[in-house]
């Protein structure tokens, strides 16, 4: 949680209600006049945001993630869907709901929601829309039609997947009512987010990239981008988060085995779980392993990322999935201190 330049740790992606509302309270005592919240599915369906009424609410996509506590991807969905169900209660007015309209819940969800609603996509029927793009290793060029007109970005941010969040920033402060030269501006110095496709520089003749991504849809987007950009071979090191949804391990195996060349499982906050249980899960999917393509099973995250690390060729992309800004390893009987782009620079200080 952040008020002003003030960190606070929150252990849930969204607090519980009685610290929510202490949080929320402290930021108006603070003289802030937004407040930008990721709701969790967990939240709306354990009420943790009773209380709040929203100004505007967007939707980016539901992927497969949290079935250990949800059971059903469509019980996922609704869980969500409550945020729009019930964003025309309260009393302020002018409220918009906005919709990635290239995910297949957003039209169901679209139907549920009794506020103005504003879409963004690939295709031309929404009110956002992209006109160009091209991804770069360190940049990406991006051009959108939106109701204010035509913007062109030349953003520090890249791949794909990007082009959809930004879409997405756009239709909140358009929402907002924030004129179109704030957004061009503001989204052309926006340096990026530790941890989601950053790029680690420690000397080395590799590109090295670490990201967040933890579901199926996370890896395979960043992958994506990563092929894009890549001259020589694909590397990826990632594992699974142990007591959680273990369906997406096998899936997440077969995605990577489909889009890298050089495939790495590891351990990611193994918790109360046996690494090599959870590594066994994913490499279900990696039994038959194309000619030209590795797999390596490693279970110590320092010495998977170090294999990749002291492998790769010149023109090679490595991309270490799963922890992105965390700087921490769940264990069974502790939490320790790691941090994968430290890793990075680590090993090369050694080199």
């Amino acid at each position: 949680i952040m008020i002003e330049d003030e960190a606070i740790v929150a252990h849930n992606t969204t607090p519980d209600v009685v610290d929510l509302q202490r949080a929320l309270y402290r930021m108006k005592e603070a003289g802030c006049e937004y407040v930008v919240m990721e709701v969790s599915s967990h939240a709306l369906a354990l009420n943790r945001v009773a209380g709040c009424e929203y100004d505007n609410a967007a939707l980016t996509n539901i992927t497969q993630d949290h079935l250990d506590f949800h059971k059903t991807l469509e019980n996922y969905r609704d869980a969500k869907g409550l945020l729009f169900e019930h964003l025309h209660e309260g009393k302020k007015e002018n409220k918009t709901a906005v919709f990635n309209m290239d995910d297949a819940s957003s039209p169901i969800l679209c139907d549920r929601t009794k506020t103005r609603i504003l879409t963004y996509g690939e295709g031309r029927n929404n009110d956002i829309y992209p006109l160009f793009f091209k991804v770069e290793a360190k940049q990406m060029r991006l051009q959108l039609h939106t109701p204010v007109g035509e913007m062109d970005l030349l953003l520090k941010i890249t791949g794909e997947f990007n082009v959809y969040n930004v879409m997405a920033a756009v239709a909140i402060a358009l929402a907002e009512q924030i004129d179109k030269k704030t957004i061009v501006d503001v989204l052309n110095g926006f340096d990026g987010v530790p941890g989601r496709f950053q790029l680690v520089e420690a000397g080395q003749p590799y590109t090295v990239i670490v990201d967040y991504a933890h579901t199926p849809d996370g890896l395979e987007n960043v992958l994506k981008t990563a092929r894009s950009i890549t001259e020589g071979k694909l590397w990826v090191v990632f594992g699974c988060g142990g007591d959680r949804d273990n369906k997406k391990r096998p899936i997440m195996g077969r995605i990577a085995l489909e889009l890298a060349d050089r495939v790495v499982v590891t351990s990611d906050n193994p918790r109360t779980e046996d690494p090599a249980v959870i590594i066994d899960e994913i490499a279900e999917a990696l039994k038959d392993v194309p000619e030209g393509k590795s797999v390596e099973l490693i279970a110590e995250r320092r010495d998977a990322i170090y294999h990749a690390l002291s492998e790769a060729a010149a023109n090679d992309v490595i991309m270490i999935a799963g922890k992105g800004h965390e700087n921490y390893q769940i264990l069974a009987d502790k939490t320790i201190h790691f941090d994968d782009r430290e890793v990075v620079q680590e090993y090369w200080k050694k080199r």
